[in-house]
């Protein structure tokens, strides 16, 4: 399974815009992006202002202490520190783009 994600605004018209094409993560490492104080899961639906405390303390996290993380690493690496540093710095990124738009999470 995966974390897709994507950022969404009401305009008005039938159907949301989609504002940032999705970004994909595999769902190994959410015990990893959990514990480090971010809840994908949890912000789906929020807006992006309110999702960038929580995502800048998982980075942050992460990136200080990436050993304490490695144990949420499956053996077949599918899904590491680095590459849930990575995930959660594009959805930040879109975040910080698109403030007032609505956070995407499907898995």
């Amino acid at each position: 399974m995966s974390y897709d994600v994507w950022m969404e605004a009401n305009l008005g018209g039938p159907s949301p815009y989609t504002i940032d094409p999705g970004i994909n993560h595999t769902s190994n490492t959410s015990g990893m992006w959990r514990e480090a104080g971010c809840d994908l899961g949890e912000m789906h639906g929020s807006l992006g202002e309110e999702c960038i405390p929580p995502l800048e303390k998982a980075i942050a996290a992460l990136t200080a202490n990436p050993n304490h993380y490695r144990r949420h690493e499956p053996d077949n690496k599918w899904g590491t520190v680095e590459t849930t540093i990575d995930f959660l710095s594009k959805i930040l990124a879109m975040c910080k783009r698109t403030p007032l738009a609505t956070l995407v999470v499907s898995r």
